[in-house]
This record gives structure tokens, C-alpha cells and sequence, in this order.
């Protein structure tokens, strides 16, 4: 049985060789891609429209077709567009999808489904690429009930070594499991070298550590935020030639603002005047601390002075004050910071100069010289390095106030290719590096004068003490142990600058992160937490197991509608939900994800922002009643507007009548959407308390439809 199994695939696969050969073999014209295309993707009839480009380089020929429907004013176009190589091989596919169309919901597809939809599709699409693309190797998953698709991602696979970077994406409707897009990255070389003729991890390991040694440096731990001290290699991406030791040559064909505090002591006969003259609290609270910012007199003194920048010489245009709004929530009590942005043109150079408006401190200074690039582009720089990072310490130390806790970033290359050399000056705290804070300058390559200065600066971060650090050769050992080197095949640069060999390449495995935690020697990801491999990061509640919303209540959290909050175990099922608990419930809905990084509080308060709270009176901690979660939902769906109509709703109800006006229009949506039904008396009970097993039921029933 296996081996006529086997003699089946066989023949199948020799088959569609012999097919793509034949069109390799004979692939100049544009009638044998369209005609090699239509055999594999279906073209409606109504597609009548045809258009075609070309483009042929050293490596390939590929024809880009596109099938529409005509064009008519007022309706919508469809069409299909496919790339197909000369190799006869479809690299893109995409198709017209009504994503407008296309409202929050559970799709039909399981990802296993999706899976095969896609394997299905590709198998006719592309038959010769399927012994590459191991089913085991492939991935699958549902994008959310926001969005009406799966995700398939095959990698590829050659004498069983992962070909880095080459594989194929693939779209699926996640109802009626058509696939609307495919994107492939595949690698076309007369040869592949045998992966058994390389050198042994072991010594593969040791040349990248000699050429990319482990660095102490402090990073920021994501639940704590304070920066701690992990080793991490110098240059992670960096790969060896597997069979020669030489570092592999990859085909290729071809600053923030930092904002400090201060401020000025608020006036109380000033505030009280204000407020006669009729100024709302909001307004008074904007005068205080508009009060305190230094005049324009001052702030362009301090921009004029600014040493080696040849602002001096410079007329002043305008002058701008901005609130920074960025960096803080909406509830933050802590005191806004006011930027001062002014503007200079000189005779070739226009300049850029922020400034904090309180302290008079220098945020960011930018100039742009118009005439340098087209003649100057080639020429030899008339300053070396070495004077142009001594005019970038002397600015450094005059104006970004850190003293003796920043030090250079020496570059790998410190030849100047353009016009700028570019220095930069990193954050060091206990005599470790903090990358995420520095001071950028760049400096004219043919005058010496600094071009552009930017600064990040954490002010309040708190950084760990540096005690009880282990050894970097001790880190280097722990990061071979644990995360290894890795074999693979790669697109190698050759002697032609267009078309890439296939080359094996030894780079680390990203199956784990290189971060070493500097104290205790455990692996840590990316964001300073500690590191949990293959974990289902989902969190389901203990307290709904046997509860008649179990099921309900875990597809939602499990689609990340709802989730719990950090800590907490239980869901409470049975409690009746405060008005605060149902808009953050309801808020799914509107933004199509729960925001993690707010409170339920602060939920609450932006949903007055959203439109979901209309009433600006309503206790956020009182009791929820059926009509508010009717009402809530429907306004986070965006039927507000019609849900107010007076007189035109009648909801079916047998208690329609104990449903004021104003909820009517809410309740027959809802009703309409099959968000809420009747008792087992038909009627609505409208001002009944509701439950968080309810409320979860009423957003699955929507996205059930």
C-alpha cells in the first residue's frame, strides 16, 4: 500500500516537472504566461479587463497580469493580479477582498482548516514546491474576529536545513477558506552545495564569539521598567561561511527628544481673577503654565549662541510653543513639558532648533544645507575623523548636560562616505551601557561645524547595581549551550551582482533569545522579562469550569475580546458587572483589541471619548442593567445614531412596553443583531441586573452570528 502510495506521489511530482519544464523551455512570450496561469487560477468571466507588464533582469523574466471587472462609476472593482516567473512558478497572487464588508465575527475555519485550504491551493498552484514546504514545517493562525482571514506561512526546507528567508505566505478567507493572497520568496541556483561537507557548530561557535563577543549592557525589564544588566553579543546577525570559516557575505542586489521637568508656582489671587473673568478651570490650569515659559528675547539668545553651528550668521523666521503631549496618559497629574521651536534661513543652510520652553535646555537642533548634496556627494572630506568627533565632544559637553555618563559608540567604519560623520554617545550607568539612552551629533565632513544634535534621556528609570555579575566568558558559554549555532542554507553573494548562489551558513539559532541575564545566567527575551519557550501566554479563569457560559466565556478571552487582569485568576462568573467592568468588556468591540496597557478605570473614561458612554452623570461602579449592555454594544458597533430614531422600533418583546424610549431603538438592534433574546416569557427584562457571564454572552452572540 505505501509503496503504490509512493509511486503515485512520485509520478504526480514528475508530472508537474515535466509541465513547468516544458514552460521553462519554451517562456518568452507573454501568451504562454497567461495561458500557463488560467490552467491553475480560476479568472471570472466577468473579469474582462487585461492588463500586463514585464520585467526581466540577469536572474529571471516575470509577468505581472492583472483580470478586472470594467470600470464603472459608483461600484466597486475586482480584479486578480499574478506574478508567474519564466520557471513557470506563480510568486504573487492576490484577489479583491470587501474588507468594508467584512464585520468582527468567529470565523467558520479552524487553523487546522486554514492549514489545509492553503496546502490544497499551493499544491495546484505550485506542485514542484511542495517537496520543500513540509507540512510539519508549517504554520497556521486565525487573525482575530477583526479580521476576516487566516495566516499560512510555509518555510522551506532543502536536504532538510531550513532555507533562510525563502518560503510562502498565504491569506485565507477564514468562512469560505478561499485563499485572496500569496506572496513567495523562492530561490532560483544551478547548484546547492552538500551540507555535509562544513565545519563542526563547535567551531562555528567560537568564530562568532571571537567576532562577536558578549556586551555588557543594561536593558529595560518590561514589568518592572527598571534597566537591569544582561550580556548579549555584539552583533547577533552575524553568520559564517559553513564550509570555509569566513564571515558569509549575503546576497544584496545592489534620535529623540528629551523632556525635562519644571514649572512655576501657581498664583491664587491670579486664579481666582481668572475665574471671575469667566475661565474654566482647564483654561486657568493652561495659564499657569504657559506663566512660566521663557520669552522669545531669551529663547532665540540661547539658539544664537549655540558654538560651531553657524546659526550666528542666520535670520531668525518664527517661533513656536507646543505642549508635549506624547510621552503621558490623558490621567497623568504630572506637569506638562513645553517645547519652543524655532526656525532660521541662511544663505544655503535652514535650521531647526528645539528647546525646552521652561528651562531653556536643548532638545534637538537640525540644519540642511541645499546645496551639499549634488556637489559633494563623491568628493574627499576635508576634515578627518578625529577633529570631527573632537567638535562633537566639545558640543556634547556643552549642551546635553550628562557629563560624565555618556561615552562614544565607536563605529565599525569611521570613513566618512557622503558629507556627515555620524557620532554617537551612549548612556553609561555603573560603567555599563544603556543603549537606549544617548546623545546624537552629526558633524559636516568639510567644514567641522555640528549639522544636527539629539538627545533620549530616561530621567527617572532606576538602574540595578552592578553586584554580583557574572563573567563574559561564563554568559558566552551559557549562550552556545543553550541557544546554539545553526545550520542552514542562505543566499550567498557571488561573482554576479544579480543573480545569488545558495550558500550554507552558520548563524545563532533564534529559537531562544541571546539575552543572558548578567546576575543569574537564565535566558531573558527581548523586553528584560524572563524568558518562557512555547508557553500559551492566554489566561483562562478557574472559576467557569461546569458554568453554562464556560465555553463562551473562554473563546472570547482565547480570541483576546476579553482577558483577565494581570494577576487575577477568576473571572466571577455570577457577579453583577459595574458599569465601568461592561464598557471595558465592550470596548473589544470598538477597537478591535482590549488595550493592555489601561486600567478598567481608564477604560471607563476614554469610552466617553469613544461614544460607547453617553451619559456623563452615570456612576461607573453602580450595577449594570440589561439595557445598558444592549445599548453599550450597539454604540461600539456604530449604530448609535439610528438607535436614537424616535418611533420607528418596536422590539417584539413581551415587556416592550417597560423599555423607556431611549432604549427602544438600543434593545431592537440588539435584538435584531441576536446580541439579546427573551426569557423563557418572552419578555426582555430590561432593568434586571446583569451579570459578567451575561455580558460576556451578549458580545459572543454578536460575533457568533
Amino acid at each position: 500500500m505505501k509503496r503504490n502510495l509512493s509511486l503515485v506521489l512520485v509520478l504526480t511530482m514528475l508530472t508537474a516537472m515535466f509541465s513547468v519544464s516544458a514552460f521553462a523551455a519554451d517562456n518568452t512570450g507573454l501568451e504562454k504566461a497567461i495561458l500557463s496561469v488560467k490552467e491553475r487560477i480560476s479568472v471570472p468571466e466577468e473579469y474582462t479587463e487585461f492588463n500586463s507588464d514585464t520585467r526581466t533582469d540577469d536572474n529571471q523574466t516575470e509577468y505581472n497580469l492583472y483580470w478586472s471587472t470594467p470600470y464603472e462609476e459608483y461600484t466597486v472593482q475586482k480584479d486578480i493580479s499574478v506574478t508567474v516567473n519564466d520557471k513557470g512558478d506563480i510568486t504573487s497572487y492576490s484577489k479583491s477582498f470587501d474588507w468594508d464588508e467584512a464585520e468582527p465575527g468567529f470565523g467558520a475555519l479552524s487553523e487546522e482548516e486554514i492549514k489545509k485550504s492553503a496546502i490544497n491551493w499551493l499544491s495546484n498552484v505550485n506542485p514542484g514546491w511542495m517537496a520543500e514546504l513540509p507540512e510539519d514545517k508549517t504554520s497556521a493562525y486565525a487573525c482575530g474576529v477583526f479580521e476576516r482571514n487566516g495566516r499560512v506561512r510555509f518555510d522551506r526546507y532543502v536536504n532538510g536545513l531550513d532555507f533562510c528567508g525563502n518560503g510562502v505566505n498565504v491569506t485565507v478567507d477564514i468562512n469560505s477558506g478561499e485563499v485572496i493572497n500569496m506572496y513567495a520568496d523562492w530561490t532560483y541556483a544551478d547548484a546547492v552545495p552538500a551540507a555535509d561537507k562544513v565545519i563542526p557548530a563547535e567551531d562555528a561557535g567560537k568564530l562568532f564569539l571571537e567576532n562577536s563577543p558578549m556586551e555588557l549592557k543594561y536593558i529595560r525589564n518590561a514589568d518592572t521598567d527598571k534597566a537591569i544588566p544582561v550580556y548579549m553579543p555584539k552583533n547577533t546577525s552575524y553568520r559564517i561561511d559553513a564550509q570555509n570559516g569566513e564571515e558569509f557575505k549575503e546576497f544584496s542586489y545592489y534620535g529623540s527628544y528629551a523632556y525635562s521637568g519644571g514649572g512655576t508656582e501657581k498664583n491664587e489671587a491670579a486664579m481666582k481673577s481668572a475665574a471671575d473673568r469667566g475661565l474654566t478651570d482647564a483654561e486657568i490650569e493652561n495659564l499657569n503654565d504657559v506663566e512660566g515659559l521663557l520669552p522669545k528675547s531669551k529663547l532665540r539668545s540661547i539658539a544664537e549662541e549655540l558654538e560651531n553651528t553657524g546659526i550666528k550668521s542666520a535670520e531668525f523666521k518664527s517661533l513656536s510653543y507646543s505642549r508635549d503631549r506624547i510621552f503621558r496618559s490623558n490621567d497623568s497629574e504630572e506637569k506638562p513639558d513645553y517645547t519652543a521651536e524655532l526656525r532660521y534661513t541662511g544663505k544655503d543652510i535652514n535650521y531647526d532648533i528645539c528647546l525646552n520652553a521652561l528651562t531653556g535646555e536643548l532638545l534637538s537642533f537640525y540644519s540642511y544645507d541645499m546645496t551639499s548634496y549634488p556637489d559633494r556627494e563623491d568628493k574627499d572630506s576635508k576634515i578627518d575623523y578625529e577633529t570631527a568627533l573632537k567638535s562633537a565632544r566639545e558640543f556634547a559637553d556643552k549642551y546635553s548636560l550628562c557629563g560624565e555618563k555618556i561615552k562614544l559608540e565607536e563605529p565599525e567604519n569611521k570613513e566618512n562616505r557622503k558629507q556627515n560623520y555620524y557620532i554617537n554617545f551612549v548612556r553609561y550607568e555603573n560603567d555599563i551601557k544603556f543603549e537606549e539612552n544617548n546623545v546624537f551629533i552629526t558633524v559636516d565632513n568639510n567644514t567641522g561645524m555640528v549639522r544636527s544634535y539629539s538627545k533620549y534621556w530616561d530621567k527617572d528609570i532606576e538602574f540595578e547595581s552592578a553586584d554580583g555579575i557574572i563573567s563574559a566568558e561564563k554568559a558566552a558559554k551559557i549562550l552556545l549551550e543553550k541557544t546554539g549555532m545553526e545550520l542552514t542554507y542562505a543566499k550567498q553573494q557571488g561573482e554576479s551582482k544579480t543573480v545569488p548562489q545558495i550558500g550554507l551558513v552558520y548563524s545563532l539559532s533564534t529559537e531562544l533569545p541571546s539575552v543572558i541575564d548578567a546576575k543569574t545566567g537564565i535566558i531573558l527575551s527581548y523586553d528584560g522579562t524572563e524568558y518562557t519557550p512555547g508557553e500559551d501566554k492566554t489566561v483562562y479563569p478557574e472559576d467557569v469550569s461546569g458554568h453554562y457560559a464556560e465555553d463562551k466565556i473562554n473563546k472570547l478571552i482565547e480570541s483576546g475580546v476579553l482577558r483577565l487582569n494581570e494577576g487575577d485568576t477568576k473571572f466571577r462568573p455570577d457577579d453583577v458587572i459595574t458599569i465601568k467592568e461592561l464598557l471595558a468588556f465592550v470596548s473589544g468591540l470598538k477597537t478591535g483589541y482590549i488595550p493592555y496597557y489601561d486600567t478598567v478605570d481608564s477604560i471607563a473614561k476614554v469610552s466617553r471619548r469613544w461614544g460607547i458612554l453617553k451619559d456623563e452623570s452615570v456612576d461607573l461602579d453602580s450595577a449594570a442593567e440589561r439595557q445598558n449592555g444592549a445599548e453599550y454594544i450597539v454604540r461600539a458597533l456604530g449604530y448609535s445614531r439610528i438607535a436614537e430614531l424616535k418611533g420607528i422600533f418596536t422590539t417584539g418583546f413581551a415587556d416592550d412596553f417597560a423599555i423607556t424610549d431611549d432604549m427602544k431603538g438600543y434593545v431592537a438592534i440588539a435584538k435584531g443583531l441576536n446580541i439579546v433574546g427573551g426569557d423563557e416569557n418572552g419578555c426582555f427584562n430590561p432593568n434586571s441586573a446583569l451579570t459578567r457571564a451575561d455580558a460576556a454572552i451578549m458580545i459572543y452572540n454578536y460575533l457568533a452570528k
